[in-house]
């Protein structure tokens, strides 16, 4: 399961080039992003007044506004369908004793 989760597989991740530091992006101090560590002074003011500091959403109550079917998630299954249980799968250890 852990697979899947982009925060723990952080292996195939793309990694910057060169020096980064953290720039804030929102109200409180844990909310940043980093930047190229190579900008000019002049540059990252410029790419400050970019980033639009609103677009980002640190909880539901900053999406204020925002109609839930926008921003729900909802399963496409069948209300009809009956309940089917799975062959278990052999993992780890047990497949590779299998093979």
């Amino acid at each position: 399961m852990t697979d899947l989760d982009p925060q723990t597989n952080t292996k195939d991740q793309i990694q910057p080039s060169g020096d980064t530091k953290e720039t804030l992006i929102g109200r409180q101090q844990h909310q940043v992003t980093k930047i190229g560590g190579t900008f000019k002074p002049k540059e990252e003011e410029l790419l400050s007044a970019i980033i639009n500091k609103d677009l980002f959403a640190w909880s539901s109550v900053d999406m204020s506004g925002i109609h839930p079917d926008v921003m729900s998630h909802k399963l496409a299954i069948f209300k009809e369908a009956r309940p089917v249980t799975q062959k278990n799968r052999k993992m780890g250890e047990e497949r590779r004793r299998a093979v």
